[in-house]
């Protein structure tokens, strides 16, 4: 998988809207959840989410940018001179990548022509390792970027500016940007994931989204699917279209049961290991399923309005993916 996170064509214009701001921490230094937005502001300066294991301090006021792709994320501040950025991977998209390649890769992602230095690393407190590169800027610029293995993920940080910008590693703001990184604990307990129409259920407040809403030609229904580097697996949760499923799955015969079911595998390259009906909401059927290399461990519940299906997927067996599946499936409450 490639690192670089790559930008597509101009968008038409439109009128400005300003970003939404950041939601502070709350009582006792609880993170909220990480903004999806992609441009948000950080009232107090402090970059700091709920999934995450670190914080680090920009100037109050700062409004970041956020850009995904399927392996990385990048918040980088905007701007009007120099740049701060901060990259993050969960460290299952790329286990066996040693830190100085994935550091060095993101330089050379970034599009900023630098060249790297490799310089001695301080570690920090919680991490596991750290490298550091100085870096050397066109036109006589200089920066620095940090890289971190905390816990379950890879975390860069970057400073960089030109001979006059405040950014700069030896410059105030970039300074106190590097060292102000610090880890602390991802939230230990469990959020509420609102679905469709009031339908809702409750996942690990570690979960990293990692798909946004389902395109506009699906209608109000979505999917969501998320890391979870904490477990080495993957949450997937897709609120559907009830049509005649529900009726159909409550009065199958248990050997009917992967007929009725037809329609919501028809468009997984999916192979169908097992299939017994389960004991959730109105009806309900549990899956053992491959997809390529990894095992997916799923229901599919009907319970008032709603029909949905939520599925673990990792390397594990599918025992061991259940576990987790069926403290997640529990919390489904659908729609009245």
């Amino acid at each position: 998988m490639a690192l670089a996170l790559g930008c597509g064509g101009r968008a038409p214009a439109r009128q400005p809207v300003a970003p939404p701001v950041a939601p502070a921490a709350g009582p006792g230094g609880t993170a909220p959840a990480c903004p999806m937005d992609a441009s948000f502001v950080i009232g107090d300066g402090w970059f700091r989410c709920r999934e995450l294991p670190f914080e680090i301090e920009l100037p109050a006021g700062t409004t970041i940018e956020r850009v995904d792709n399927e392996v990385i994320t990048r918040f980088s501040a905007k701007l009007e001179r120099g740049g701060l950025d901060i990259v993050v991977m969960p460290r299952m998209k790329m286990p066996r990548r040693p830190l100085v390649e994935l550091v060095e890769t993101i330089v050379r992602s970034s599009g900023i022509g630098a060249t790297a230095t490799r310089r001695d690393a301080a570690p920090v407190a919680g991490g596991s390792e750290a490298v550091a590169f100085a870096l050397a800027l066109p036109g006589g610029g200089l920066g620095e970027i940090r890289g971190y293995f905390v816990d379950h993920w890879m975390v860069a940080v970057m400073a960089r500016g030109s001979a006059e910008d405040a950014t700069r590693p030896d410059r105030p703001v970039g300074a106190k940007f590097l060292s102000s990184f610090r880890t602390r604990p991802v939230m230990d307990g469990w959020v509420r994931l609102d679905l469709v129409d009031g339908a809702r259920i409750e996942i690990p407040g570690s979960a990293w989204p990692m798909a946004r809403e389902s395109p506009p030609d699906k209608g109000p229904h979505r999917d969501w699917a998320f890391h979870l580097p904490d477990r080495n697996s993957f949450l997937g949760v897709a609120d559907l279209p009830r049509g005649a499923v529900c009726g159909r799955l409550a009065a199958a015969r248990d050997d009917k049961l992967q007929a009725e079911l037809r329609p919501i595998l028809a468009d997984r390259p999916v192979e169908v290991r097992r299939v017994e009906r389960a004991r959730l909401g109105d009806a309900s059927a549990f899956l053992e399923l491959v997809m390529g290399k990894l095992n997916e461990a799923s229901y599919v519940i009907c319970h008032g309005k709603s029909l949905i299906q939520v599925s673990v997927f990792g390397p594990q067996d599918h025992a061991t993916l259940r576990v987790l599946l069926d403290q997640v499936a529990k919390t489904f409450v659908g729609a009245r």
